[in-house]
């Protein structure tokens, strides 16, 4: 019986060792310490991943806004080309002119609809292809119009003017507005062509990103005028709205990304934009912040389930630290899938990649761009004797300097414009555009005893311009 009792109190002194005050207290220092570091580590990369999710979206949106940039410079391009054949037509031969402007509306059928109007030296219409307009319309008020008069005695400037949306007087539908002035022998004004284009087609490139419900394309003029706006249930609501400031203004730059909650809709966005310098216009291609943060909500929860995992047991420290290593992985991976999608987008837009590798020696081509320069393969040796086979004998120098003289860092970017050879023995016109993608401390390109620089890309449109075709790369 004696026994027994002091087994008895052996065991409860052993059950209440766990709550000595000593042993609280060393616990509670230990949890202090232990748990902070874990929760930290877990919110630590939980904020990597925000990071890289913001720079694979500013990444991404500045990479379509400039594809979305090239295919408006392009439709500006056949406007103000139109514009100008119009005009000499009308001066030419003005009684046949419904018939030259019937013509070109067939030609462009499928891709660009135009209303066309011309008015007098006063800004009276006297001709115009819409069906029903009414008479004796006056336009003379209309910016687009009034841009061209008011210079008594001298030439008004022969220049593009592009418009805000407005609610046609002939149409009775909003339209962008494009006109030039009509001058005569003695270069005085005769009238104002006038070209109006549905907002909504400059907007068909949205069926092209892919970057989530909230995504948004905008065309704005510096100044901040809209043009057009479309996101996944809105086309043509926010045409003629003003936004202020950053990167509507003048001065706000070329190029570039930025985060905002748009004033129109309301949503939080990674926004790339590029500006038309040449047109008084900028582009932007946004995407929200929510759908891209999503991309990565899976391994955020991962972390998640991770710290909680590890808070009881921080033995399993070690797992945190492998499901870390792993979260890092995937991040890798949708960044190569941004970069697809990147390449896509392009793609979309009639354009090819191309990229140089100074360790191998080998230039990799997506199939557009392998179609643009004819080549046999999409990987394959590159150097400059090979450029130099392949290059007009009148271009391979000039293109050689220029390219000395980027990776000298003499100039921010490399931009030649050569002929190149194609398999029937043709030439085509080439227009390269590339950059040196990564430099040694010193400013020297990485592996510089190679020929061209480690990573020079290029995105490739084929356009037609007046007489010859321009493959720009």
């Amino acid at each position: 019986m004696p026994l027994q009792t002091i087994q008895s109190l052996r065991a409860s002194g052993a059950s209440g060792a766990y709550f000595r005050p000593g042993v609280l207290r060393r616990l509670a220092v230990f949890l202090a310490i232990g748990l902070p570091l874990v929760w930290g580590f877990v919110v630590y990369q939980r904020l990597q991943l925000t990071d890289t999710a913001r720079e694979d979206s500013q990444r991404n949106v500045q990479n379509l806004a400039h594809a979305f940039a090239e295919e408006v410079r392009s439709s500006m391009v056949t406007i103000d080309l139109s514009l100008s054949q119009l005009r000499l037509s009308w001066l030419r031969n003005p009684e046949h002119f419904a018939d030259i402007a019937g013509e070109l509306n067939s030609h462009l059928h499928g891709t660009l609809a135009i209303n066309l109007a011309v008015t007098d030296a006063r800004g009276r219409v006297v001709f115009s292809n819409i069906a029903g307009a009414p008479a004796q319309v006056d336009l003379g008020d209309r910016d687009h119009v009034r841009a061209h008069l008011g210079y008594p005695g001298d030439a008004p400037p022969d220049r593009l003017y592009i418009g805000t949306p407005v609610k046609g007087r002939l149409s009775g539908r909003w339209t962008v507005q494009f006109s030039r002035p009509i001058l005569d022998r003695d270069g005085k004004l005769a009238g104002v062509i006038i070209a109006g284009v549905a907002p909504d087609y400059f907007s068909r490139f949205y069926s092209n990103i892919k970057i989530g419900a909230d995504a948004s394309i905008a065309l704005v003029r510096v100044g901040g005028v809209v043009i057009a706006r479309t996101t996944h249930d809105l086309t043509m609501r926010d045409s003629g709205k003003v936004l202020t400031g950053f990167p509507y203004m003048p001065g706000s730059g070329s190029y570039g990304t930025f985060q905002r909650v748009s004033r129109l809709d309301g949503v939080d966005r990674h926004y790339g934009w590029r500006r038309l310098s040449d047109y008084g216009l900028v582009v932007t291609v946004g995407q929200s912040v929510r759908e891209a943060d999503a991309q990565y909500a899976r391994q955020q929860d991962s972390l998640l389930y991770t710290g909680i995992g590890v808070s009881p047991v921080l033995a399993l420290a070690g797992w945190a630290a492998v499901a870390a290593s792993d979260n890092r992985q995937r991040g890798i991976a949708s960044l190569a899938a941004a970069e697809a999608r990147w390449q896509l987008a392009l793609n979309a837009a009639g354009e090819g990649v191309w990229d140089y590798s100074f360790s191998s020696g080998l230039v990799t081509l997506s199939p557009s761009a392998r179609g643009i320069v004819d080549a046999p393969a999409t990987l394959m040796p590159f150097d400059r004797n090979a450029f130099r086979l392949m290059a007009h004998p009148d271009d391979a120098a000039p293109v050689l300097r220029a390219l000395d003289a980027h990776l000298a860092g003499a100039t921010p970017d490399y931009v030649v414009q050569y002929r190149t050879r194609l398999g029937n023995g043709n030439w085509r016109w080439v227009l390269a555009r590339g950059q040196v993608a990564g430099r040694a401390v010193t400013g020297e390109p990485c592996a510089s005893s190679a020929p061209w620089p480690i990573s020079m890309r290029a995105s490739c449109r084929k356009t037609r311009c007046a007489t010859r075709p321009i493959t720009i790369c």
